[in-house]
């Protein structure tokens, strides 16, 4: 729902048995999914959704996301993400989430994204002018994490795989989804780390359109002497497509 102003929107869901890892707790994959679903609800009551956008030949993308969680949401409990907008210019809009324990009240995480158009015809960077209304409702609400830092190649990997894009794996740009690319980055890490370990931070950048049918490889290694932390990438025919890092932290 929206706030009376609009500046803000918050979005209820609860964590069900379909929405879970192994470790009865919500995906990554499936938080940045609510991420964009919050952001499309926001998007389009203020009125710079889909409709507005496809109206001047071009889709919203998410460029860059980072998530820090203090604790993961859990099955059956109650939580909601809050949004809003911090900024926008001619080539990209900022807009940060707040993840919200509905049932305690506490903060259990943030997140920050970045947000670009593309133009559905040349497939490049379109121009945000056109989205002047969307000055209205930038807000100075604090996110406290940190921005993206850069992120960087794998060059020598101590994980790698291969997988071919299917029809199941593209969105309505016609290339390939967010969840596909989380997921194919999450599996490099074995089911038991997964159970001895849990997501701190996840940082994301896409670089370059993947499409149907075309065969990705996967990458994944530490990075450098940071204890817990990797990087990881996706490349298609050349070209890096995303690029990752994630901090894990040890389970209590």
């Amino acid at each position: 729902m929206t706030s009376p102003d609009q500046h803000t929107l918050a979005h209820h869901f609860i964590i069900t048995a379909a929405d879970c890892n192994s470790q009865r707790e919500i995906s990554i994959a499936h938080l940045v999914t609510l991420i964009i679903e919050t952001a499309t609800e926001h998007a389009n009551s203020i009125g710079v959704g889909f409709d507005r956008l496809i109206s001047h030949g071009m889709s919203w993308v998410l460029s860059r996301l980072s998530i820090e969680l203090d604790a993961v949401p859990s099955i059956n409990r109650r939580y909601k993400l809050v949004t809003w907008v911090e900024s926008i210019n001619r080539l990209y809009s900022e807009r940060n989430f707040e993840i919200v324990d509905v049932e305690s009240g506490s903060r259990v995480g943030y997140a920050r994204t970045i947000w670009m158009a593309i133009d559905m015809e040349s497939r490049r960077p379109a121009d945000l002018s056109a989205l002047h209304i969307l000055e209205r409702y930038i807000t100075d609400r604090p996110c406290p994490i940190a921005k993206q830092g850069k992120l960087l190649p794998v060059t020598a990997p101590t994980s790698e795989a291969t997988y071919m894009f299917v029809t199941s794996d593209i969105d309505i740009n016609r290339h390939v989804t967010t969840r596909r690319y989380i997921e194919l980055i999450i599996d490099r890490w074995e089911l038991g780390f997964w159970d001895a370990n849990r997501v701190k931070r996840f940082d994301i950048a896409f670089r370059h359109e993947a499409r149907y049918g075309e065969v990705a490889t996967i990458t994944a290694a530490p990075h450098g002497e940071s204890a817990g932390v990797y990087d990881a990438a996706i490349q298609c025919g050349g070209n890096v497509t995303t690029l990752a890092r994630i901090t894990f932290v040890p389970r209590a």
